[in-house]
């Protein structure tokens, strides 16, 4: 081999070492890059129902993270006014989006943490939700309330003046209002549907067998068979038609309307990833997503064309109250507990 055949041949092995290394390079810059892509996390506070294995949080977590190329993880914030006292007493504290928070619960929320708002001209809500809906508050999924009975065990009302009239004593099963939204929600009800509220908690007090802290303690009494008749969800029917196959779930709409627990979403200033953060929530309103959370969470959905099972269909249609009286009702809301707790 002449020289010139070595210089050659030394040429090629440098070139080759060469392209070695520059692929080296770029496989070593690609995973840094995707690591740091990865990096950028957000934290949710969320509530237990929307977490845990049945829900629907861990699969809205898998189809995000494809979709942003970050990483969610979920923090249990035992209930969202706990959530908001956490923040309100630690203001740095880090917190990307929260879920789970109660129509009844936004002032409290509004008056204690800032919020950031969030702009969704594109979304079409539903027309029961369109006057619920806020700028810094997002709505994502949504049922009303009233109350729930096996059919055969008690006589169904028409209205809830009728049903404090007629139900049996000792038959009810309620949610504490001071320790939960659902019971917060009933407490409403009763005072935007009757002219005299100390009266109608009264009768309420004297049908009701039983006060929960929780509506899974409530309900799980009720189903089984502590008490006749919950304060619920119209959705839970669906819950018994679909998983249980039990069509003696029965939801009794009155005439004066109801109460809907409708969940918000948002974003406050203590977040980190702000961006990836209004991300999230907006995904939650995605018509996949949507339809998801009525399937895992046995709620409505708050936008326009999501497609849902016969169950959600064939239920009854319910008059819900609007906002015109939220601020009313959270002036009362201590004088009203205050005359339960009394009885």
């Amino acid at each position: 081999m002449n020289s010139k055949q070595v210089s050659l041949a030394l040429f090629f092995v440098a070139l080759a070492a060469f392209a070695i290394v520059l692929g080296y390079f770029f496989r070593l810059t690609a995973k840094r890059s995707a690591k740091l892509r990865r990096e950028v996390n957000i934290i949710v506070y969320a509530p237990k129902s929307f977490i845990d294995p049945f829900g629907p949080g861990e699969e809205i977590k898998r189809d995000f993270e494809k979709k942003c190329d970050c990483t969610v993880d979920y923090v249990d914030m035992g209930g969202a006014l706990t959530a908001i006292q956490k923040m309100k007493l630690d203001p740095k504290r880090r917190v990307d989006v929260v879920v789970g928070v109660d129509l009844l619960d936004l002032q409290k929320v509004f008056t204690s943490v800032k919020v950031q708002q969030i702009d969704l001209p594109w979304v079409k809500f539903k027309q029961e939700i369109k006057p619920l809906v806020f700028p810094r508050f997002v709505p994502y999924d949504w049922s009303p309330m009233g109350f729930v009975y096996r059919k055969g065990e008690v006589q169904p009302s028409a209205s809830l003046a009728e049903f404090l009239k007629n139900a049996p004593q000792k038959s009810i099963v309620l949610e504490d209002p001071e320790l939960s939204s659902a019971g917060l929600e009933w407490l409403y009800w009763i005072f935007q549907a009757t002219p005299n509220p100390t009266a109608a908690l009264q009768a309420l007090h004297q049908a009701t067998e039983t006060v929960a802290p929780t509506w899974s303690n409530a309900y799980g009494l009720f189903k089984n068979n502590q008490a006749k008749i919950a304060f619920s969800y119209l959705t839970s029917v669906v819950y018994h038609r679909t998983v249980e196959k039990d069509n003696r779930y029965q939801f009794m709409p009155f005439k004066e309307g109801h109460p809907a627990q409708i969940e918000y979403a948002f974003v406050p200033d203590s977040c980190w990833s702000c961006d990836v953060a209004k991300q999230f929530i907006v995904n939650l309103l995605s018509v996949s997503t949507q339809k998801l959370l009525a399937e895992k969470n046995y709620m409505f959905p708050v936008v326009k064309h999501v497609p849902l099972s016969k169950e959600f269909q064939e239920l009854p249609k319910v008059k819900v109250f609007g906002p015109e009286r939220l601020q009313d009702f959270e002036r009362h809301q201590s004088e009203l507990i205050k005359s339960w707790n009394s009885l």
